[in-house]
């Protein structure tokens, strides 16, 4: 019997088989579910977060940006994955969502190493560029579809040689393959896998772990 990566079955014999959560990871899950659950499939996949985490043990990230927190999962699996002297700066827009976020983070005892930005990415960026901060060697972007392509732009010259960026929901549930679908998010995912494909300036793989994820690395 084969299966489709998107079967129910094959995806929960991986999670039950490969993630371990905290007791402050679930609880972020269960608390976006019970405040904001027509938003709840917006945290991102645990079985996505478990590959994360080992690829940042093994890369010993000091600097990690993340451009979309939501309700703080993702940055909170980061923390846990990394030392204590690893830095995070999440860049959001909602004050709403991210109080679960800091509410959990407080609990896991990494909200230290954690700043918040609440502004539009794009303009935290130019920021970020101006005041010359120390380059990331870890992106994570899960934030508004129609400007993925001007996040992987503007966030250029903020990597060091050899950082990895990683983008979450290249595959749209599958709605990059639906011609028909001409909504504004799908077809910026589209010309984004495709601008990224032939992009020098970087190493590029995708993968259909979660709701398919692109790993970049900076040559």
């Amino acid at each position: 019997m084969s299966f489709k990566h998107t079967d129910n079955e094959i995806v929960k014999y991986v999670i039950e088989n490969s993630v371990v959560e905290t007791e402050e990871q679930e609880g972020i899950r269960k608390a976006t579910i019970e405040k904001f659950p027509k938003f709840s499939k917006m945290v991102s996949s645990i079985d996505q977060m478990q590959l994360l985490k080992v690829l940042l043990k093994m890369k010993g990230v000091k600097n990690i940006l993340e451009i979309g927190t939501f309700t703080g999962y993702s940055a909170l699996t980061f923390a846990l994955a990394t030392n204590d002297t690893t830095k995070i700066t999440c860049l959001d827009v909602s004050e709403e969502f991210t109080e679960i976020a800091k509410e959990f983070w407080k609990k896991a005892n990494v909200d230290s190493r954690i700043e918040l930005i609440i502004q539009p990415a794009l303009e935290s960026l130019k920021q970020l560029k101006e005041k010359n901060v120390e380059k990331f060697d870890f992106v994570y972007i899960d934030a508004d579809k129609s400007n993925y392509s001007n996040y992987l732009d503007e966030v250029y010259d903020l990597l060091e040689q050899n950082a990895l960026v990683v983008v979450d929901n290249t595959l749209w549930s599958g709605r990059v393959l639906d011609l028909n679908d001409q909504t504004n998010d799908t077809v910026a995912i589209r010309e984004f896998n495709k601008k990224v494909k032939n992009d020098d300036r970087f190493d590029s793989a995708m993968a259909t772990v979660g709701d398919g994820c692109t790993f970049l690395r900076k040559k």
